[in-house]
């Protein structure tokens, strides 16, 4: 009787005898499998392999040009000795040759002259398992394919670098999100909120894997969900209030006992007063511009999710002005060498201190020598981590801060006084062109496509000794100039379609561009580079 892996099978008979091949072609037939390609040497077998897949191949081991042996040397040297089930038929009978084609990747071995019963029952026995390899195979390829996409949704979570202007004062917030497995439980998030309110959160779930990414996914949504709230300003200022929130909901049923520890931080950017909460998490580096680092170790409490009715007590703490905060899960610090010796908090403060090391390649390079500890060791867990630095506090001379309506003479009238500032401010002619030219396209485009002309945008300039920093805050539709196609320059001008080539020049003329959707604004923020002369 035939069944589905027999029917539907794929057969490739070698043998360099005629009468042989005709001979398992008639068997083979009665057993209801009637595609079945024959070869007569190792060579026009490997040729057939290569151009078509097969479920089982019956191969003698005595043939000319190629024998069986040279075929299963050739199928495991490229690796595809596992893509076919291979039984031996041949009437070498000495031990050492059986057990050669086994070693060599041969799933069965049958003597000549075959027993039709032994032939029917290898034969149906290697097809089962062929299909349930290839089912069991299938079905991997899909869950991680689920994983992959998992992943690339999860590291999609972490915010981009944020650079832009607060409380007259020039911050940027950078994040590492590095995942264990596919996916992971560590979270990472920036956001403003309001006006002058820095809020940023990092987390580190129990476990690692996929409940710990759901769990990491649920605690970033509803922290992201506080953000949007009309008290969101009172719940921030105060981070006690909005951790109380997500540790009710966190803890509410939680079975399994699965917990996150976080810390929350609002920061003052006109103050540098920093409001926290610290839930059982890595006390973060307080990092001085001396080389100096210390430690924010006050803690509001047991991580989120253990005990419902909690409530959580935030901290405070004034930072100075050239203070930089980093924040770590515990993937950096009990990250391990061969021996097990862990790398440790002393090493990220060693780290720290190092003179030779930029604000800028901080993070990038704290991760790397944490990879070059482990030397080759599989990462044990996830890593995740934010840097807050700031500059010192802006002059009135060197601000600039107008709103604006989306219209030509408006923009036109803003072009001037954007251009005279600058030229007040001693910017280079370059520059001061260049300044004005991007934050003309940009409001341009949000009078044209941005659906709004009736609320003005938000304009904030900042001169920097080698930069000029502009942000604009805008309530239009979505628009993230990063991702607008460049035009055909390889058309003329008058054959060119009208439109996008503002943007390009602007892609290509500014310098950290970074655009982000909060709140139903679009915040848009570039630098251009001052002229050394």
């Amino acid at each position: 009787m035939s069944t589905p892996a027999k029917s539907s099978a794929k057969i490739l008979v070698v043998d360099d005898v005629a009468e042989n091949r005709d001979l398992l072609l008639r068997r083979l037939q009665r057993l209801g499998i009637d595609d079945v390609d024959q070869a007569e040497n190792g060579m026009q077998a490997l040729a057939a392999l290569a151009k078509k897949s097969y479920d089982l191949m019956l191969l003698d081991i005595m043939m000319p040009e190629l024998d069986g042996f040279g075929v299963l040397d050739a199928l495991r040297k490229n690796g595809h000795a596992a893509d076919v089930p291979i039984i031996v038929i041949s009437a070498m009978n000495e031990m050492d040759a059986i057990v050669r084609c086994i070693e060599s990747g041969a799933e069965d071995f049958l003597l000549k002259p075959f027993n039709p019963v032994m032939l029917r029952a290898r034969v149906t026995s290697s097809l089962e398992k062929k299909l349930l390899r290839d089912r069991t195979r299938d079905e991997l390829r899909r869950k991680q394919a689920e994983l992959n996409e998992a992943r690339t949704l999860q590291l999609a979570l972490e915010p981009a670098p944020f650079h832009g202007i607060r409380g007259g004062r020039s911050i940027s917030l950078r994040t590492i999100l590095e995942p264990a497995k596919e996916v992971g439980g560590d979270l990472v998030d920036h956001f403003l909120v309001g006006d002058d309110l820095v809020v940023f959160l990092i987390g580190d779930v129990s476990d690692k894997g996929a409940g710990a990414a759901l769990m990491m996914a649920r605690t970033h949504s509803m922290f992201r969900g506080l953000s949007t709230r009309p008290d969101a300003y009172s719940l921030f200022s105060d981070p006690a209030k909005a951790v109380n929130i997500v540790n009710a909901a966190l803890a509410l049923n939680n079975d399994s006992c699965m917990f996150v520890t976080f810390f929350l931080a609002s920061l003052n950017p006109s103050t540098l007063e920093l409001k926290y909460v610290r839930a059982g998490h890595v006390p973060p580096f307080r990092w001085h511009g001396d080389g100096a680092v210390t430690r924010i170790e006050t803690a509001g409490g047991p991580p989120l999710g253990l005990v419902e009715n909690y409530q959580y007590k935030q901290d405070a703490t004034v930072l100075s002005a050239d203070e930089n905060v980093l924040v770590v899960t515990d993937g950096f610090t009990e990250a391990n060498d061969s021996s097990g010796t862990l790398f440790g908090e002393s090493r990220i403060i060693a780290h720290l201190a190092s003179a030779s090391m930029t604000i800028s390649e901080a993070l990038t390079s704290l991760v790397r020598n944490v990879h070059e500890f482990e030397a080759g060791q599989s990462q044990s867990d996830d890593m995740a981590a934010v840097l807050l630095s700031f500059d010192a506090p802006v002059q009135a001379a060197t601000k600039f801060e107008a709103e604006v309506l989306a219209r030509a003479p408006d923009i036109a009238a803003l072009a001037e006084r954007v251009g005279s500032f600058l030229d007040n401010a001693g910017v280079d002619v370059r520059a001061t062109h260049h300044v004005a030219m991007i934050v003309d396209e940009l409001l341009t485009n949000l009078g044209t496509h941005g659906g709004v002309v009736e609320e003005p945008a938000a304009i904030r300039i900042l001169i920097e000794p080698d930069r000029v920093k502009v942000e604009v805050n805008d309530s239009g539709s979505p628009f993230d100039p990063r991702s607008a196609p460049d035009p055909n320059l390889s058309t003329s001008v008058e054959d060119r379609e009208i439109g996008g080539l503002g943007l390009f020049l602007m892609r290509k003329i500014a310098t950290d561009l970074y655009y982000a959707r909060d709140g139903g604004h679009n915040l848009t923020s570039f630098a251009v580079l001052r002229s050394s002369e």
